[in-house]
């Protein structure tokens, strides 16, 4: 994204950062136990069937099991760390200028919470570890949800006959589409979801598809694109050197 020629690079130099799931020493767990779950039971498992599962979609239960792992590609980013560290920072607003020993409700999905201010403050620090800790313990409850939100919306195929579609480093992306609200999430009628299977195979979540489920020709292969390259944080992958598609990119992400 820094306006850089395209190049031909290694796969194990694709979309990497060191210790992104390393547990802290305070979660007093193995520091590599999400990250070995994530490449033993996640990515091997879908290695073998990728990209064609997703045409065996028609099926509740394999895009039940999709979801789920579309949902955690949305979390396994970076900037995800950033909305932990958001929230916790809303915390400390709340309690601010409060007395430590003073008790706050907190009410979350009609189920009140009493808790001091103290421990408010504890929980919510912004130092590395409490952040790393909660981001990877938020990770499975809050995929479950996005997963059950994804389930029950209509699904899309968009199938071309040559490599078109490229990726990002941030390969789930929620558009507003219709949505005239403020803020918007993966539930909010009208929006519409993007991620790319591979370069013949992008999954549009949309409620706007006339099925459930569904495959459908592309036309417009730019319009997906465009919204894709500007979701992204730092790189773009294509299936080849394209020079033309470089500057296609500068573009999107100039408008």
């Amino acid at each position: 994204m820094d306006g850089s020629a395209p190049i031909h690079i290694s796969i194990d130099n694709v979309a990497f950062e060191r210790g992104l799931y390393s547990h802290p020493a305070k979660d007093e767990v193995p520091p590599l136990k999400t990250e070995k779950f994530l490449g033993e039971k996640i990515e091997s498992l879908y290695a073998g069937v990728w990209p064609k599962i997703f045409d065996r979609a028609e099926n509740l239960k394999t895009r039940e099991n999709l979801a789920r792992f579309i949902a955690l590609m949305a979390l396994r980013h970076p900037k995800e760390k950033q909305a932990v560290r958001t929230v916790n920072k809303l915390f400390r607003e709340t309690v601010s200028g409060l007395p430590p020993e003073q008790e706050v409700e907190f009410v979350v999905e009609g189920k009140s919470i009493s808790i001091r201010v103290d421990e408010v403050l504890k929980l919510a620090s912004d130092d590395r570890d409490t952040i790393q800790s909660q981001y990877l313990r938020n990770m499975p409850h809050t995929v479950m949800d996005i997963a059950n939100v994804l389930v029950k919306r209509r699904w899309g195929i968009i199938f071309s006959d040559s490599p078109i579609f490229i990726t990002s480093d941030c390969p789930v992306v929620l558009c507003r589409g219709l949505s005239a609200k403020t803020y918007f999430g993966f539930g909010t009628p009208g929006t519409s979801i993007l991620f790319p299977i591979c370069p013949t195979r992008l999954l549009a979540i949309d409620d706007r598809w006339p099925h459930e489920f569904a495959h459908y020709k592309l036309t417009k292969p730019d319009i997906y694109n465009g919204i894709i390259s500007r979701g992204a944080t730092r790189f773009v992958y294509a299936d080849n050197e394209n020079p033309d598609l470089a500057a296609k990119i500068s573009k999107w992400r100039s408008t």
